[in-house]
């Protein structure tokens, strides 16, 4: 093995917990504009996001070709918070990540089907700076834009 001593080992790697078991800071039920790699992960994690939505349609029938939009919301995003692999990450205000993001939320028919499309662009306000000696996360993961979206369909 590469590493002798257990401390030597990168934080994930000193769990018996698979990776994929750990929380994720970002993603697209967490913080939108924080990527989804091993970077972004802990044992601990705390974030809250608040979205808010604004109508510009509802209950129209705009045609564009065979698309027919019923309701289209805008949509403002704001998230906040951190991931880690000890209780005290949670207290370190200078750890915290937060972004922000625009969007929208359309129900669109085609057909027999109703779609569902959610579209939000998310960026990093504030995130760990690069080369703190203290850092736990890794902030090339952390800083950035990342688009994010869904569909869903019903018939």
């Amino acid at each position: 093995s590469e590493f002798t001593n257990r401390d030597d080992r990168p934080e994930p790697e000193r769990y018996s917990v698979p990776r994929y078991e750990l929380f994720r800071l970002g993603g697209r039920e967490a913080l939108r504009a924080i990527g989804e790699n091993d970077d972004s992960i802990g044992t601990h994690e705390v974030h809250l996001t608040n979205e808010y939505f604004r109508p510009i349609f509802r209950n129209r029938d705009y045609r564009t070709g065979p698309l027919h939009w019923n309701t289209l919301y805008g949509l403002l995003y704001l998230g906040a918070g951190t991931v880690g692999f000890g209780f005290d990450t949670m207290t370190k205000t200078d750890q915290f990540v937060v972004d922000t993001g625009l969007g929208f939320e359309a129900s669109i028919a085609v057909r027999d089907f109703d779609v569902i499309l959610r579209v939000v662009w998310a960026t990093t306000l504030k995130a760990p700076g690069c080369g703190e000696e203290d850092q736990t996360l890794d902030c090339r993961d952390l800083q950035g834009s990342k688009i994010r979206y869904s569909v869903r369909t019903v018939r």
